[in-house]
């Protein structure tokens, strides 16, 4: 009967993939009058993530209307349902909200995002840039990208020639998606995981972790280029144990979509030379604009500035051509472009290099 254990389970739930015992918890907080508005909000995420947009934006509005020091989050959320429509009432309440002078950056920066998405469904496009580039500029300093050593590390993994491990037969096989944000890797997760025999997971941060543990015991290339068989399998295995959560039993082919896992592809052929790798490519001026409008709510901090954009972009070039150089055909890269224009061809051809069957429903 304790409403906030009910929001604890809603929210543990919805971090670990599982949006049913979400929903169900979430609903409970906020059909009984739970006081903390997050019920709302996190409520709504799920409803998002489900596609059920309407009941999504009707609480999202709920929460804007019980937590008004925090609407700004209230008005992105809406604006990153992509699909939905801001009326006279929000634009309005968003405008006003800009005049403050109380508001911290962070706040300012998010509502300069959701009023770009306003002008940018307007077909305003230079007031929608204008605000999206003030939203940046609040942002950068807050969340300053650390390019000399991101650079570091994008240069000595191009050197590094990591050790061959013969391929695993075991029972189950990771796909790991990888590409530049807002390339289109989440439309290949949902893709593959209407797959009979695949599951999805999350935007899984296990492979960067085992990464900042090698970097700390004597840099990242150099332990990867002389690591043991020994190290591999027990890696392996740790990084097995902590997906394992994520499902009642361990499904035959599972997804780990952390698009910056191309910086970890020779760690991941270390680990799982069996493993699947989809990197997803996309226009490059297509792609960098939808990351410059877009807020982040953790990492990606080059994503506030042309330059870091691109920047990063080039680094995501030259990693991911000495990883195609060393593992060739091992890794399929999939055009966002010829995936829309042409599904059941660009479907198929993914399939069949993950060697599943096709099936309709994909």
């Amino acid at each position: 009967k304790d409403l906030s254990i009910s929001f604890q389970l809603g929210m543990a739930a919805s971090v670990n993939g599982n949006m049913h015992i979400a929903e169900q918890a979430l609903s409970l907080c906020v059909n009984q009058g739970y006081a903390d508005p997050a019920a709302q909000l996190n409520l709504a995420h799920v409803y998002k993530a489900k596609g059920d947009t309407e009941k999504a934006a009707a609480l999202y509005h709920k929460f804007i209307e019980q937590a008004p020091a925090h609407q700004a989050t209230g008005y992105w959320s809406l604006a990153d349902l992509k699909s939905y429509t801001f009326t006279e009432h929000d634009v309005a309440n968003m405008s006003v909200y800009l005049m403050a002078t109380n508001i911290s950056p962070a706040r300012k920066s998010l509502m300069l995002f959701a009023q770009g998405r306003f002008w940018e469904q307007q077909q305003e496009y230079d007031k929608a840039y204008a605000s999206m580039s003030q939203a940046n500029a609040l942002l950068s300093p807050i969340r300053p990208f650390k390019q000399d050593s991101f650079l570091q590390i994008v240069n000595s993994l191009s050197l590094c020639h990591p050790v061959a491990v013969p391929a695993t037969s075991g029972d189950v096989t990771p796909i790991f998606i990888v590409g530049m944000p807002r390339s289109g890797t989440t439309l290949v997760e949902q893709i593959l995981a209407s797959h009979s025999i695949v599951e999805a997971t999350d935007e899984l941060p296990f492979m960067e972790r085992i990464a900042l543990q090698l970097e700390m015991s004597g840099g990242y290339a150099k332990n990867l280029a002389s690591m043991s068989s020994e190290t591999a399998q027990q890696l392996r295995a740790r990084h097995l144990s902590e997906v394992q959560p994520y499902f009642q039993t361990m499904p035959a082919f599972f997804i780990d979509k952390n698009p910056n896992n191309f910086l970890h592809i020779g760690l991941i052929k270390t680990l799982f030379p069996e493993a699947k790798i989809i990197n997803v490519i996309r226009h490059t001026t297509d792609n960098a604009i939808s990351v410059f409008k877009q807020h982040f709510s953790r990492g990606h901090d080059y994503s506030y500035s042309i330059d870091g954009i691109a920047t990063y972009w080039n680094a995501y070039h030259q990693i991911m051509s000495h990883w195609a150089t060393l593992y060739g055909a091992q890794i399929k890269h999939v055009s966002f472009e010829q995936l829309v224009r042409e599904p059941e061809l660009q479907i198929r051809a993914i399939l069949d290099y993950c060697a599943l069957s096709f099936g309709q429903e994909c």
